[in-house]
C-alpha cells in the first residue's frame, strides 16, 4: 500500500500550539500549517553513525556468476576487493580470492578451460583466476576504466568494455589482440548467438557490432507515456517518460538480449510545498508514482526493440533471465527499515487527528517479471521483500538463476557479506562469506530509498550522473550534476549555487523532494565525508600527445580565457556567471570538467550533446562562454584532445 503525504519546509513554530496534544514526533522544527489537508511531519534521523576505515565504492551490481558444471558461485565483492567461492552442492563457503586494495573487481565470467575472469575496475586490468587453486594466474591491462566483460568461445577470447568507449578484445593468453573505439560510456558487452552486444550506461542505449567491431545497429529503448503522481499527492496525469541508466544487460535465452534500465520524466516538475500530501519527486512508499521509475527492454536482431514492464523497484542494478522468458530483477535500493519514519497527521473541524505512519514495510527487493509483458507497475508479481533478510545494511547487488532448482535463484548481500538461496516457499538459506564490515552511514544514505520511490543513486548512478535533463518549474532546464569530482572545496552546491553545503542540499533534495527524513550532524558529517571520496574514472592516456599540449596551452591562454573560471583541482572558481547559456543576467555555478570527456548533454541544460557541440552551438554561449570564435577547426581539435584527459 503507498501512502499519500505532504512535503512542507519547516521554517516557523507557530504550528505548536496547533499539535501541542498530539504524541511526540521528535520533529526538528514545525512549519505553519496550509488551511487544509494533511501534513507530513518529519523526525531527524538521530542513529549512531557507522563510519568504514574506507569509504566503500558505489554500488554497480552484477558480480555474481554460477559456473557452467552448477557447483560453484563466484562472488565479486567490490567493496572488500575479493572473489568469494562457494560450494552450492553442500552450501558452504570453499575459498577467497584476494586483489590489490581499491581494485573494485566486478563483472566475471567463465572461460572454456573453467577459468574465471574478472574486470578490475580502478586497476584498469583483467584478472584471470585458476579454478584448480584459486590463485591469480595474471592481470591483463585493457584501459583505465573496465566495466563489461564477455567470453567468446567461438574465438576463445574475452571482449572488455571501457567507460572510455574502447572496447578491448584478449587472446585466452590474456594479449590485447584488437582494440576499437565506440562512443563513450560503455557498460556491458554481451555474446550471443555469434552477436557481440554492448550497452551504454547514461543513455541506455545497446549497440550491435559486425564483425569488424563496427557498429552495425544503434538501439534505444523507447519513450513511453506513463502515470505520475503529482506533487499534491492526488492528481494522476500522463507523463512522458525517457530511457536513462542502463544498469545491467544480459543475453535472452529467446535470442538478443534484456536490459534493464530506468526511466525519467520529461514533464515539468513543481517544487512548490504541497497543501494535501506527497512530494515533488514521488509519493512517499511508492516506486512506480513519481519522476523515475525501473524498466526492462528486450532487444533483437534486425532492429527489433521491444519495451517489457515497469518494475517496482529502486536501483534496478542486476538481472537474470529464465528461459521461459521470465526475469528476475534486484533492486538495491530498498527502504531502511530501522530508520525513525515520517507522519502524516490530517487537519479537519476537530484540529489534527492522531499522526500515522507512512512507510511502507513491503517494498520490495527482487521483482519476477514477464520481459515480453509491456506494462507499467503490477504490484501482483512475487517480490522477495526486504523484511525476509536482516543486517544493518543490507544491499541485494547481484542475482543468478539456481544451476538446479528452478524455483530458486541466488541473490549477493554486500553487508554482512551473505550469498542467499532464495525460494518463493521457502526462508532464504543464508551462506556467509566473511570479511571486515564495510558499513557506512554515507553509503547507506546515499542508496537507500528516501521514500519516494527513489535514492540518491538514482539521478547519480556509480556516484556520477544519470545524463537526465529535468524540467522545473520556475526554473527550467537543469542537467543532473556529476558527484565523482572531487566535491570538497566546490561549494555552493546546485546550477544556481543556492545551496551552501551537503546539510542545505539533503535538506532541500532528500527531505523536501524525496519524502526523506532529516539526519543529525554527525551522520551528514559522515555522508560528507563519502561524498567528497568520490573520483570520477581514470582518463584514458592520450592517443596523440602534442594534441593534449597544444590543447592545454589553448585552455590556459589569456586569449582563449578557460582557465579564468575552470581552474584547480576541480576545474572551477565556486563562482556564478552570466555565460550567455540562459537567459539575460541569468547566472550558473561554474561546473567542474574532472570527467567530461565521458559526460553527455553539457551545459546546465543540456543543449550541447559532445564536446564538438560545445565550440559549434550558440545555446552554449559563444565568446560569451570562452573567447572561441577566433579558433581554428584544429585549435578546436586540440581543447577537445586536453578536455577528454581531465
Amino acid at each position: 500500500m503507498n501512502h499519500v503525504v505532504t512535503r512542507v519546509r519547516y521554517t516557523s513554530l507557530s504550528a505548536l500550539a496547533l499539535l501541542a496534544g498530539m504524541p511526540a514526533l521528535g520533529c526538528n522544527a514545525l512549519d505553519e500549517p496550509a488551511p487544509e489537508g494533511g501534513r507530513r511531519l518529519v523526525p531527524t534521523d538521530e542513529r549512531p553513525r557507522v563510519q568504514a576505515d574506507s569509504p566503500p565504492p558505489p554500488l554497480s551490481g552484477g558480480t555474481l556468476l554460477v559456473t557452467k558444471s552448477g557447483s560453484r558461485a563466484l562472488i565479486a565483492d567490490e567493496a572488500r576487493d575479493r572473489l568469494s567461492v562457494v560450494d552450492l552442492d553442500t552450501n558452504s563457503w570453499l575459498a577467497e580470492v584476494k586483489f590489490e586494495l581499491g581494485s573494485e573487481p566486478g563483472r566475471l565470467v567463465e572461460g572454456a578451460d573453467g577459468s574465471i575472469h574478472v574486470v578490475l575496475r580502478r586497476s584498469g586490468a583483467v584478472a584471470t583466476v585458476s579454478p584448480k587453486d584459486w590463485s591469480i594466474v595474471r592481470q591483463s591491462a585493457v584501459c583505465t576504466a573496465p566495466r563489461g566483460l564477455a567470453y567468446d568461445p567461438v574465438g576463445d577470447q574475452l571482449y572488455v568494455a571501457c567507460v572510455s568507449g574502447r572496447l578491448v578484445t584478449l587472446s585466452s593468453s590474456g594479449e590485447v589482440t584488437r582494440s576499437v573505439q565506440l562512443p563513450n560510456d560503455l557498460r556491458d558487452v554481451v555474446v550471443e548467438r555469434g552477436n557481440v552486444w554492448v550497452s551504454r550506461f547514461r543513455s541506455a542505449e545497446v549497440l550491435r557490432l559486425d564483425a569488424q567491431g563496427g557498429i552495425a545497429e544503434r538501439l534505444s529503448p523507447p519513450k513511453l507515456a506513463r502515470s505520475r503522481i503529482a506533487a499534491d499527492g492526488f492528481t494522476q496525469t500522463q507523463a512522458l517518460f525517457e530511457p536513462t541508466v542502463g544498469w545491467r544487460l544480459q543475453a535472452n535465452p529467446g535470442g538478443g538480449v534484456v536490459l534493464v534500465h530506468q526511466r525519467a520524466t520529461t514533464e515539468e516538475i513543481s517544487l512548490a510545498a504541497a497543501p494535501n500530501g506527497g512530494t515533488a519527486y514521488g509519493s512517499v512508499g511508492g516506486s512506480c508514482t513519481g519522476i523515475q521509475r525501473a524498466s526492462v527492454t528486450t532487444f533483437d536482431t534486425g532492429g527489433q526493440v521491444k519495451s517489457g514492464p515497469d518494475v517496482p523497484l529502486s536501483l534496478p542494478v542486476d538481472v537474470a533471465v529464465r528461459s521461459d522468458g521470465r526475469a528476475l530483477v534486484v533492486g538495491a535500493g530498498r527502504a531502511d527499515f530501522g530508520a525513525p519514519v515520517s507522519t502524516f497527521a490530517q487537519s479537519g473541524s476537530g484540529g489534527f487527528s492522531a499522526p500515522v505512519p507512512v512507510s511502507d514495510s513491503s517494498a520490495p527487493v527482487i521483482s519476477t517479471v514477464d520481459v515480453a509483458s509491456p506494462g507499467e507497475c503490477n504490484f501482483d508479481e512475487p517480490v522477495f521483500v526486504g523484511a525476509d533478510v536482516s543486517g544493518p545494511e543490507q544491499y541485494m547487488v547481484s542475482v543468478a538463476l539456481h544451476p538446479s532448482r528452478s524455483d530458486r535463484y541466488l541473490v549477493q548481500t554486500r553487508e554482512p557479506a551473505q550469498l542467499l538461496i532464495v525460494s518463493s516457499s521457502l526462508a532464504p538459506t543464508a551462506i556467509p562469506l566473511g570479511g571486515e564490515s564495510v558499513a557506512d552511514t554515507g553509503f547507506d544514505l546515499f542508496h537507500r530509498n528516501a521514500e519516494a520511490g527513489l535514492s540518491c543513486a538514482s539521478c547519480h548512478p556509480d556516484g556520477t550522473d544519470d545524463g537526465h535533463v529535468w524540467n522545473f518549474e520556475g526554473q527550467g532546464l537543469r542537467r543532473t550534476q556529476p558527484l565523482d569530482v572531487g566535491l570538497e572545496g566546490t561549494a555552493p552546491f546546485h546550477w544556481d549555487g543556492s545551496l551552501p553545503d551537503v546539510s542545505d542540499l539533503m535538506g532541500e533534495v532528500f527531505v523536501n523532494r524525496m519524502g526523506g527524513v532529516h539526519q543529525s550532524s554527525e551522520r551528514l558529517s559522515t555522508l560528507t565525508d563519502w561524498l567528497f571520496d568520490l573520483r570520477a574514472p581514470a582518463a584514458e592516456l592520450p592517443g596523440d600527445d602534442a594534441m593534449v599540449f597544444r590543447g592545454r596551452r589553448l585552455f590556459e591562454s589569456l586569449e582563449v580565457g578557460c582557465a579564468d573560471c575552470h581552474r584547480g583541482q576541480s576545474f572551477t572558481d565556486n563562482n556564478s556567471y552570466d555565460v550567455g547559456t540562459g537567459k539575460p543576467g541569468e547566472k550558473f555555478q561554474v561546473p567542474s570538467l574532472v570527467g567530461i570527456g565521458t559526460r553527455s548533454r553539457l551545459i546546465h541544460n543540456g543543449c550541447v550533446g559532445s564536446l564538438r557541440e560545445r565550440f559549434e552551438l550558440e545555446c552554449a554561449g559563444g565568446d560569451r562562454h570562452g573567447k572561441i570564435s577566433q579558433l581554428e577547426p584544429v585549435q578546436v581539435g586540440d581543447l577537445i584532445a586536453y578536455l577528454e584527459t581531465l
